[in-house]
């Protein structure tokens, strides 16, 4: 039995402050990914997987829908079905993968410019990128305002092929190239070296440092020129491939 009335009566604020800390869910936005095997409706399904998230964040909501590397995406203010009436999701269209996000700001405003996902121009290609959190332990960099850039490429070559050959030619066509800077102005030296071995080829890693705005040229220049060194020399650029062995 309690011993006095007050014993029967709900904590108070003040008293609650000791023990809610420690039991407190401190949720920082919801993300969800799916991917799927065809081309499928997967924002709807990006959809229903923030509504369930919707407790971890209600500042705004957004889903990109990748189509084979072609995106579609909104995101906006608000809750997930605010943000999303049945005519805008459809208008995000088909595709394999999609992300989803909704936020509950740590740091910044709560305006547009803060809503996730974020579409991103990456040197490989298009990124929808989401995240949970604060990224604090690193900058982000404008490489495109920045003097020079380092041009990362991988290339292929049968798992007979002579190493050493392979990582020459690379380095021959660099060294080559006037645009590719191979002196002090560059913070490293032209490497190549085999970086893996995949399921059917060796995987052969370049990293060379060019002037930002001659990026594309090198990149595209090196691609085809090193296509042609390979051919001259004839090492293979193998397929994916299955070996089937039957008794």
């Amino acid at each position: 039995m309690p011993r006095s009335c007050r014993d029967c009566l709900p904590m108070m604020p003040t008293e609650l402050s000791a023990v809610l800390p420690a039991r407190h869910i401190q949720e920082e936005c919801g993300v969800f990914g799916v991917y799927a095997p065809e081309t499928t409706d997967v924002a709807p399904l990006a959809y229903y997987a923030l509504y369930a998230l919707q407790h971890r964040g209600q500042e705004s909501a957004g889903i990109a829908v990748n189509d084979d590397g072609v995106f579609t995406a909104y995101r906006d203010v608000g809750l997930v079905n605010e943000v999303f009436p049945a005519e805008r999701l459809r208008s995000l269209g088909t595709g394999t993968i999609a992300v989803g996000h909704v936020r509950y700001g740590t740091t910044g405003s709560d305006n547009k410019r803060n809503v996730q996902p974020i579409l991103v121009n990456h040197y490989k290609g298009r990124m929808a990128l989401a995240h949970n959190g604060n990224l604090t332990n690193a900058a982000g960099v404008n490489y495109s305002s920045e003097g020079i850039r380092r041009v990362d490429m991988t290339f292929s070559a049968a798992y007979d092929s002579d190493i050493d050959q392979v990582k020459k030619i690379i380095l021959d066509e660099v060294l080559a190239h006037p645009l590719a800077l191979t002196g002090p102005e560059a913070p490293d030296a032209p490497l190549a070296r085999m970086s893996a071995q995949k399921d059917s080829c060796l995987e052969f890693t370049l990293r060379v440092w060019c002037r930002a705005e001659n990026y594309w040229t090198l990149f595209f220049d090196l691609n085809e020129n090193i296509k042609k060194a390979f051919d001259a020399n004839q090492i293979e650029i193998p397929f994916p491939q299955l070996d089937i062995h039957t008794r």
